[in-house]
């Protein structure tokens, strides 16, 4: 049961995204020929975006989660001068991605105003075939709702992190490392989320970027849990069977999880 779980949340690190989601979006073709699907298009191993935007608002798209083998290539940003209104009219954001390998991808979008925790997603599941993507799969899934602030001291050191305030929270500690267990109430199993500068993947998996951060994802010592390692940040999931639909919620931790 334990191996069985730990396929699950590795497979779901890798493809996985929020159960909310909208139509999924499969385009076909080797990437020999542009292809456009409600603003997602695609050549060779380059994949475009033309994404909406209310200009004004403070409301921007950035990645924030994507693949080692995901490269930002570039992005552009266009208003709409037909539109009357000064302030939240429509514009348009384009991005370039490539994906470096023949391996398949995910990256993931998030809409938000920067210095807000909540905010809307856009996942696309990148799919190669024969070194060129072959089709995009798009899912979306809004995560708008009431944050807290959690923060503790440990002597001289803190951690502070934005989680949901439908969670639950403990103070996790040992000679070396120190955080939180998380759960959304109700829920008996946790994650932890924890600084421990010493820790490394017993068996790396593949590497991840979360916002700006890279991490290793992989297994524990003993292969007992999943685990997101980066530097000093370890998240790890045992039997948190909740993780696959709250895929989005743990994203958005990882990312502002901060600490000194």
């Amino acid at each position: 049961m334990m191996k069985k779980m730990i396929m699950v949340l590795m497979l779901l690190c890798m493809f996985s995204a929020c159960q909310e989601k909208e139509e999924v979006i499969e385009p076909t073709g080797t990437g020999g020929e542009d292809e456009t699907v409600d603003g997602i298009s695609f050549e060779g191993r380059d994949l475009f975006l033309d994404l909406d935007v209310s200009d004004g608002t403070g409301f921007e798209w950035f990645p924030i989660y994507k693949s080692d083998n995901v490269e930002k290539k570039e992005s552009s940003y266009h208003v709409d001068r037909e539109d009357p209104a000064s302030t939240g009219g429509r514009a348009d954001v384009g991005f370039t991605f490539r994906v470096n390998d023949a391996e398949d991808a995910l990256l993931i979008m998030k809409l938000a105003r920067p210095w807000e925790p909540d905010g809307s997603y856009e996942a696309y599941f990148i799919r190669m075939k024969d070194g060129s993507i072959d089709s995009v799969e798009d899912r979306s899934a809004s995560v708008y709702g009431d944050m807290q602030f959690i923060f503790e001291s440990f002597g001289e050191d803190w951690i502070g992190v934005n989680i949901p305030k439908d969670w639950e929270y403990e103070i996790v500690e040992d000679e070396e490392a120190y955080g939180f267990a998380l759960r959304p109430s109700g829920e008996k199993e946790c994650m932890q989320l924890l600084r421990y500068p010493s820790f490394v993947c017993d068996k790396e998996i593949r590497k991840i970027v979360i916002g700006e951060k890279g991490f290793d994802m992989g297994l524990d010592e003993g292969g007992k849990a999943v685990c997101l390692a980066g530097e000093d940040i370890v998240c790890l999931f045992e039997d948190a069977g909740w993780s696959k639909d709250r895929f989005y919620q743990i994203i958005e931790i990882v990312d502002n999880v901060r600490f000194e």
